[in-house]
C-alpha cells in the first residue's frame, strides 16, 4: 500500500498492527510498528506525529535492549531532526545507526551512507559528501541491487550543483531520473525533474528549464507532496522572474509561502521540540533509577 502511495490504507493496518501487538504483549512488534506509523506519516507530511511515533519506537526498541533493530528508528529520526535544523545532531543520529548496521545488517549500509552524504552537504562539507555518496553508490552496485541507486545518483547530482559543476549535476540527474522511472519511483523522478530545471536555470538556459520545472510541479501535485511542490514553485518563480514573467513569478511565489507556511510553522516546530526534550527527560529518569537500583543492589550484596 504505502509503495503504491497508499498512505492512509498503509497508516490503517499499520495501527491494526499495534493494536494486535499491544493485545498480545509482543514489544519487539510494537516497536516495528511505531516505525512504519512514524514512516507513513512522514509520507504525509505530518511531522509532529511522525516524530512522536519515532520516539516510541526509539523507547521500545531501548526497553526491550534490542540494538540489531536500532537503525531503522535512528535513521528516521535524523531525518526528522534535519528537517528542524537540528543538522549535527541528526548526523551523530544516522552515523550512530550506520556503525550498528555494519555488524548487524552490513547489506544495508548504503541507504546510511546516503543518509550521511546528505547531512555533509548541508553542513557545507562537499568534498567529503561527495565521497560518501559515491562510496554509497559502490556499494548498492555491489550489492546488485540496484532499487535505491536513483537516490544516490540524484543526491551526487545535487552536490555537484552545490559545488558549481552544473554540467556534471545535469549528467547525474539525467541518469538518475532513467533509473527512478525503470522503478517506477515518482518520488525521485520529481526530484531528478525539479534538479535538471533548476540547474539549467541556474545556467541561463530558461527555455529548457521550463517545460522540466512545470513536470516537477504536476508530478508532485499528483503525488500530493507539498515538499516538492513548494521547491518546485519556488524555482518557478525565480525563472518566471528572470524571463520577466511577472505576474506567474508573483503566482508560484505566493504558492511557495503558504506551502512553507503549512509545511513547517513555528507551532509545529515548538511542538516537535517539546517531544524531544520530553524524550530526553525520560531517558535520563529511566538511567537515573536503573543507577540508583543498581547501587541499592550492590548495598544489599
Amino acid at each position: 500500500m504505502q509503495r503504491r502511495m497508499l498512505n492512509d490504507s498503509a497508516l490503517s493496518l499499520y495501527r491494526e498492527g499495534l493494536d494486535l501487538a499491544l493485545a498480545i504483549a509482543d514489544t519487539a512488534a510494537m516497536g516495528t510498528m511505531w516505525v512504519n506509523i512514524g514512516v507513513a506519516l512522514e509520507d504525509k507530511e505530518r511531522y509532529t506525529e511522525a516524530l512522536e511515533a519515532q520516539l516510541n519506537a526509539l523507547r521500545w526498541k531501548e526497553l526491550a535492549g534490542d540494538e540489531r533493530n536500532l537503525p531503522r528508528v535512528l535513521h528516521n529520526l535524523g531525518v526528522l531532526y534535519w528537517r528542524q535544523d537540528s543538522t549535527e545532531q541528526a548526523l551523530r543520529l544516522i552515523e550512530r545507526s550506520v556503525a550498528i548496521k555494519r555488524v548487524y545488517e552490513p547489506g544495508n549500509v548504503a541507504v546510511g551512507l546516503n543518509g550521511v552524504g546528505l547531512l555533509l552537504m548541508e553542513l557545507g562539507r562537499l568534498d567529503t559528501a561527495l565521497t560518501v555518496l559515491r562510496a554509497s553508490l559502490a556499494l548498492e552496485d555491489s550489492l546488485d541491487q540496484g532499487a535505491g541507486r536513483q537516490v544516490q545518483l540524484s543526491n551526487i547530482a545535487l552536490c555537484f550543483e552545490r559545488m558549481g559543476q552544473l554540467d556534471s549535476a545535469v549528467h547525474h540527474y539525467t541518469i538518475a531520473l532513467e533509473a527512478a522511472r525503470a522503478h517506477d519511483d515518482h518520488y525521485a523522478a520529481v526530484r531528478c525533474l525539479y534538479g535538471i530545471g533548476e540547474v539549467r536555470r541556474m545556467q541561463g538556459r530558461l527555455a529548457e528549464a521550463l517545460p522540466r520545472l512545470d513536470s516537477s510541479l504536476a508530478l508532485a501535485g499528483r503525488l500530493n507532496s507539498l515538499e516538492d511542490q513548494r521547491e518546485s514553485h519556488f524555482s518557478l518563480s525565480k525563472l518566471h522572474e528572470g524571463m520577466g514573467n511577472t505576474r506567474s513569478a508573483l503566482r508560484h511565489y505566493k504558492a511557495y509561502h503558504q506551502l512553507s507556511d503549512s509545511l513547517m510553522n513555528a507551532d509545529t516546530e515548538a511542538t516537535m521540540n517539546e517531544l524531544r526534550l520530553r524524550y530526553a527527560t525520560e531517558k535520563k529518569d529511566r538511567e537515573n533509577k536503573e543507577l540508583r537500583s543498581g547501587q541499592e543492589l550492590a548495598e544489599l550484596r
